[in-house]
């Protein structure tokens, strides 16, 4: 019997460090939105993950993965900024991200073109990897949630989804890489 899952070889969990916070004097710097809008049990999610750069790692933070029509996309998106409005906004060229860019010019929401994604995702995932590979990327999560991973090594519920994408890389056709993708987007921008 096949497994649903294939194991993945290029991304390993054990490379990620979990932190209780950024470092004094850090915030979040951007932030990649992947907005894939739909509700459909087969279709890509709206995806995003936030990031801040210090000290030679690269941070990430708070990510969130949903099926959600294209207006909860955009809402998401200005709920956001309102909160964190010195956060870059990046979203690569495509066609779910053509229609959100309109309405989020006409919103007033700047954001950052990232190149269109011409090329398959492992490739786009390189500089993501090299860091990975190097422990230079941390993923911050609550100190409620690091001291359980100190404790008992219970994985912080916000990364679970995207360790499971990192691990399962490269995936099958039935597995979702919506978090990796935005990863590669990070390290573009």
């Amino acid at each position: 019997q096949k497994p649903t899952v294939e194991s993945g070889t290029e991304i390993r969990r054990e490379w990620f460090e979990f932190v209780p916070q950024l470092p004094d004097g850090v915030s979040e710097q951007c932030r990649v939105i992947d907005t894939a809008w739909t509700l459909k049990k087969t279709s890509d999610f709206f995806a995003t993950i936030g990031s801040a750069l210090h000290g030679g790692w690269l941070y990430l933070i708070d990510p969130y993965r949903a099926r959600l029509e294209m207006p909860d996309a955009v809402t998401w998106i200005e709920n956001e900024k309102k909160l964190k409005p010195r956060v870059r906004f990046g979203m690569a060229k495509a066609a779910g991200e053509t229609i959100s860019k309109q309405f989020l010019t006409r919103l007033g929401i700047p954001y950052e073109d990232l190149a269109a994604e011409r090329t398959d995702l492992r490739t786009r995932l390189v500089p993501f990897i090299s860091f990975a590979s190097r422990g230079l990327i941390k993923l911050v999560c609550s100190a409620d949630e690091y001291a359980k991973w100190q404790s008992d090594k219970t994985i912080p519920s916000r990364w679970q989804q995207f360790l499971n994408e990192a691990a399962a890389f490269p995936h099958n056709q039935q597995t979702h890489d919506d978090l990796l993708a935005v990863c590669a987007g990070l390290t573009q921008m």
